[in-house]
């Protein structure tokens, strides 16, 4: 078992946010970020 390859998103570790390309976008994993979070450029507020 050598280091988690960044297709393997079932791998958890320290070294999982550094091996992922993308955002999570899976409600099921903890580091779950949602795409329109901060991809919304907050234009009408300004």
């Amino acid at each position: 078992m050598t280091a988690p390859t960044p297709d393997t998103g079932d791998v958890v570790g320290h070294d999982a946010p550094d091996v992922t390309p993308e955002p999570i976008t899976d409600p099921a994993h903890a580091d779950y970020v949602e795409p329109f979070a901060d991809a919304t450029p907050v234009t009408e507020e300004a």
